[in-house]
């Protein structure tokens, strides 16, 4: 629907790097998945552009040898239309969580989709009680991410885990 500036999927992709064609993307609890040829043209005609995030396992990734970047779920639909973001590999709920908390916050403070990307990343790459206090900040403390995170030991600073977004456009 080219209604919507942003669109946002929050599930489980998948990718076979011995099969990169068939990437997929979990839709709905009962196994339904919908394949990168079910939702490649689906990107609206439009004069202006929305914004994709695929907050998903994989859905950034794509395979490098002898194919087009257009093999991938995010690299796949973004275009004139559509930017698009999502992770690289497999990533973790909590750290996967507290991205999508910040991309939100900055979209909706009237920044642009990549300007949102890329303070996102700049502001995630901390421990996660540094985040929960961060977020506690901007939402209060009884925001469940932020109970949540104040109790997690971890160092989210390194590349598998601060590194795993991807900006398409």
């Amino acid at each position: 629907d080219p209604e919507y500036d942003i669109f946002w999927v929050i599930s489980h992709g998948e990718f076979d790097h011995w099969s990169p064609h068939e990437v997929k993307l979990h839709i709905a609890r009962d196994g339904s998945t919908a394949a990168l040829e079910e939702v490649w043209e689906r990107t609206p005609v439009s004069s202006n552009r929305r914004l994709l995030v695929l907050n998903v396992c994989d859905g950034g990734r794509f395979e490098e040898v002898g194919f087009v970047p257009r093999v991938g779920l995010a690299p796949g639909l973004a275009g004139p239309a559509q930017a698009s973001i999502s992770h690289l590999w497999p990533v973790m709920p909590f750290p996967s969580a507290a991205f999508g908390a910040y991309l939100a916050h900055f979209l909706a403070k009237g920044s642009s989709y990549f300007d949102s990307y890329t303070e996102t990343m700049r502001t995630i790459a901390r421990h996660a009680q540094a985040v929960a206090e961060d977020l506690a900040a901007l939402y209060g403390r009884e925001f469940e991410l932020t109970r949540r995170l104040t109790n997690r030991d971890e160092d989210w600073t390194p590349i598998e885990i601060a590194g795993s977004a991807a900006f398409f456009e």
